[in-house]
């Protein structure tokens, strides 16, 4: 029987090559490829009417890829596309293992979903793998070094092209908590790492796909903003499952800032279909986005909301009424106090938390800007802790003087500007 496949993978190799591009097709019969050796097919492969492909060394196609019979792949074996046109991979969700694309012509598009179990290798110039409307899974563990690798180099521009509804979904593993995600659309690479910080679940699957436009449900008063935002869906990953994600945008293509906005503005945001979450949101070099999911959620880069400080009715920060917004500020929003009021804030009993509220203080704010001729008093008995920024162009004073009345964490700022004081009495 070996000798047989073997005739057989010896005429494919030799006839193939010299007859116009012509199509291999296996209708209804068996092919074996076994280690070591391999089928090169200058024009479409098929694989119809039931018929039986196993792969244990390489197969290597220069037209369309496709199965509607039996395909098995030993973990050792390869599939290699490279066209020099446009190429179609219809493997109707059939498993592979490893996986390489070196058409650096034109695209490669599903016409069905299917995994990949071993390493995928976006070749030198190669071009993307678009989903359109399918999926492609990248499934479980060899050994923690080929986990669904993912081998981009800077001379491989290639990547998954994830804009349709289809999406690119990478199994977790508890060993292996760090998942990359090549993907971006038609023109821009924009790729997302997730960093599994919290679950409780052994293996699980995580999700995305993109879309180029803002977010249906951003916020009207947005000053600055991404025009992209990225879905991740998560399966079988348990309760309390937290991650943390980081995304790469195009700072020509993806980034709006209005008025005064500046791109350190737009930081990680996420969407829960309900409210928008700013936990971690941060800004990082060179034009990425970090922030923190807890589920299913919408992920895109856009500013915090400003609240401005009224003091119309009275010097408490927790009425509404004393705030533009009609709302009193969370954890979420930046805090401005103007200056030409009649009431500025005095802060009682409670702690004030900046940057983060751990501690479940009575009063939070994400940051604290005092303008010039502003001020912002805190009572004896209140606390403060900063983690993220104050600036003070005004006046701010602290009554408290216990110990521990003021602490400034680490990364956290205060910054006084010219003519500006901080005074504890």
């Amino acid at each position: 029987m070996k000798n047989l496949y073997t005739h057989l993978l010896l005429l494919i190799l030799f006839t193939i090559p010299y007859l116009g591009y012509a199509q291999f097709t296996n209708n209804g019969a068996t092919v074996v490829v076994e280690s070591g050796a391999s089928i090169i097919a200058n024009g479409d492969f098929n694989n119809i009417n039931n018929g039986d492909l196993t792969i244990v060394g390489e197969i290597t196609v220069k037209g369309d890829l496709t199965n509607e019979g039996t395909l098995n792949a030993d973990p050792l074996s390869t599939v290699k596309l490279n066209g020099t046109t446009s190429q179609t991979l219809n493997l109707n969700n059939a498993t592979i293992q490893n996986f390489e694309i070196w058409n650096s012509f034109s695209d490669i598009s599903l016409a069905s979903s299917f995994t990949i179990n071993g390493e995928v290798v976006f070749g030198q110039a190669s071009n993307n793998l678009v989903l359109g409307d399918y999926n492609l899974k990248i499934g479980p563990k060899k050994t923690a070094e080929t986990m669904g690798t993912f081998d981009r180099s800077a001379a491989a521009p290639g990547w998954v092209d994830a804009k349709g509804s289809g999406k690119l979904i990478r199994d977790y593993s508890g060993d292996i908590t760090s998942l990359n995600f090549p993907i971006g659309d038609d023109t821009y690479y924009t790729p997302v790492i997730i960093d599994v910080t919290s679950g409780t679940v052994a293996t699980g699957k995580i999700g995305i796909k993109l879309t180029n436009a803002a977010h249906p449900d951003l916020p009207s008063d947005a000053t600055a903003y991404l025009t992209r935002y990225w879905d991740i869906s998560t399966m079988g990953m348990g309760t309390n499952f937290s991650a943390d994600l980081t995304a790469t945008y195009n700072v020509n293509n993806d980034r709006v800032l209005i008025g005064s906005a500046v791109e350190e503005d737009i930081v990680g945001a996420n969407y829960d279909g309900i409210a928008w979450d700013f936990t971690n949101g941060q800004n990082i070099s060179p034009h990425q986005i970090k922030g923190t999911i807890t589920g299913d959620r919408s992920f895109t880069g856009l500013n915090r909301k400003l609240i401005e400080w009224t003091g119309a009715v009275s010097q408490q920060w927790n009425n509404t009424d004393n705030w533009n917004s009609n709302s009193i500020p969370t954890i979420d929003n930046e805090v401005l106090i103007p200056s030409g009021l009649s009431n500025y804030p005095h802060l009682g009993s409670g702690l004030f938390a900046i940057g983060s509220n751990p501690n479940n203080g009575a009063f939070e704010c994400y940051k604290l800007t005092i303008e010039s001729g502003a001020s912002f008093i805190t009572l004896p008995n209140n606390k403060i802790e900063n983690r993220g920024d104050i600036i003070i162009w005004g006046n701010m004073w602290v009554q408290n003087s216990a110990v521990d009345a003021f602490n400034n964490f680490s990364n956290s700022k205060i910054i006084i500007e010219n003519a500006g004081e901080l005074t504890f009495h």
